[in-house]
This record gives C-alpha cells, sequence and structure tokens, in this order.
C-alpha cells in the first residue's frame, strides 16, 4: 500500500477510536458479544498494525 493510504487508514483508526469505546462500556468490554477481548484493545492493534505498515512504507522511499 502507497504510504498516502497507510496514512489515511491510521487517520481513519485513530478517528474511530471512540466509537470502539463507547462499543466496549455498551458492551462490558465486549461481554455481552462473547468478544475474546474489547473492542478498543482490537482498534489500538489495529492502529499499531497501521503504524508499522507506515514505517514500511516510509523504508521503501
Amino acid at each position: 500500500m502507497s504510504i498516502f493510504g497507510s496514512l489515511l487508514k491510521t487517520a481513519y483508526d485513530v478517528v474511530t477510536t471512540p466509537v470502539e469505546v463507547v462499543k466496549d462500556v455498551a458492551t462490558l468490554g465486549g461481554a455481552l458479544t462473547d468478544e475474546n477481548e474489547s473492542y478498543t484493545v482490537k482498534k489500538l492493534k489495529q492502529i499499531q498494525k497501521d503504524s508499522d505498515d507506515i514505517r514500511k512504507d516510509l523504508e521503501k522511499l
């Protein structure tokens, strides 16, 4: 993926993180929906993955 795409993906994930926090509050951290981990943790892991993708894209330059 291009660096621009990686930046947009990361920005989207950062902006939507508060939604995941609300989902955690509403579902008691995912317990009511039988999730293995909270929605916020999943989102933060995705942000970390996106950040790694940006770093890899920058290394290619």
